[in-house]
């Protein structure tokens, strides 16, 4: 429920929910700009290549063309998965389409990352590198915010 309300998909019961000063019910499209969340589970697109997945997300988040083109091979350094974007996401391993999950949130360069299980699923080796990613990120000045069963 917290994430829900700090992502703007359910307002609270009681008291006030604000990030970076902009009220979680309030001041929505404010929130969206400040906010990246990756829930648990996300929609793999079918035929849709990792490159055409984040430049749809860009267009979503209303990213020129030429900044989403820079800001795409930004995103696929950073999770090093620069490797993997001309595969189509379905076909990726859950590790890997963890990491297109984390490219995707980080596309609009959010302030606040919201994380929601990143680590469910994965096998040990693959855990190790989603914290260094997490890490990574964290040394960006990025806050982060994780929620996990381990």
């Amino acid at each position: 429920t917290t994430i829900k309300i700090l992502v703007g998909l359910a307002r609270p019961t009681l008291g006030k929910c604000t990030i970076a000063g902009a009220d979680c019910v309030t001041d929505a499209k404010k929130i969206k700009q400040l906010v990246g969340y990756m829930p648990d589970k996300f929609g793999a697109y079918p035929n849709m290549r990792v490159r055409e997945y984040l430049d749809f997300f860009g267009a979503a988040f209303k990213i020129p063309p030429k900044r989403r083109r820079n800001h795409i091979n930004d995103v696929l350094e950073i999770t090093r998965a620069t490797y993997m974007q001309d595969r189509y996401v379905e076909t990726l391993s859950h590790g890997m389409q963890q990491r297109v999950g984390i490219a995707r949130t980080l596309l609009h360069d959010p302030e606040v990352l919201i994380f929601d299980e990143p680590a469910n699923g994965l096998d040990p080796e693959a855990r190790i590198e989603m914290r260094e990613l997490l890490l990574r990120l964290a040394e960006m000045d990025k806050t982060l915010i994780v929620t996990s069963h381990i």
